[in-house]
């Protein structure tokens, strides 16, 4: 890897950081909806930008890991959850962009992984929470009001963050794709 690759993914890394703490911040403090899932439809278009400009393995890994280490750094409060989900999910697109490329079906198949990846991040660390911290001991209605849907709407619950995936990740190419373009004509 050259000295302009890696200036390359530490101005990525920056301005991921910058946008994970400021826009993410908000987002949470405001109470937005699926702040998570559109943090990580953000970052998808960012990583794959990435991932073309400097095509080694290893790149967005090492993209997630600043980008990780930055929002846990710089931003306060409990941001060491969002800095394990931003690696979490920096891990899962490195690999999807190894095995299926940086392509519109790396893109798709990044987009729907991702998805999913926040949906498990959560579930898991809510398990955490509740199992091994004490915490949130109210959760046992959560599961009855799942247990009370009919079955068309779990299966929406389901279908939902493919759906997500597949639009982020032909957003992700398409803008990847122009920013390249833009970026080989100076």
């Amino acid at each position: 890897m050259k000295t302009r690759d890696l200036t390359f993914l530490a101005l990525m890394a920056a301005l991921l950081a910058a946008l994970e703490g400021f826009l993410g911040g908000y987002l949470h403090a405001v109470d937005f909806p699926f702040t998570g899932s559109l943090m990580v439809g953000i970052n998808l278009i960012f990583y794959l930008i990435a991932k073309r400009r400097v095509p080694f393995k290893g790149s967005v890994l090492l993209l997630g890991l600043v980008l990780a280490l930055l929002r846990f750094a710089l931003f306060p409060g409990f941001s060491l959850m969002p800095a394990l989900a931003i690696f979490w999910e920096a891990a899962i697109l490195e690999l999807v962009f190894i095995l299926a490329g940086t392509g519109v079906k790396g893109a798709v198949a990044g987009g729907i992984l991702a998805s999913y990846a926040v949906l498990a991040f959560r579930l898991a660390s809510l398990y955490l929470m509740v199992h091994l911290g004490g915490m949130a001991p109210n959760l046992h209605p959560f599961g009855e009001w799942v247990d009370s849907l009919d079955a068309g709407l779990k299966l929406l619950l389901v279908v939902a963050p493919a759906a997500y995936g597949i639009i982020m990740g032909l957003v992700a190419f398409q803008l990847a794709g122009m920013m390249e373009r833009r970026l080989r004509r100076g």
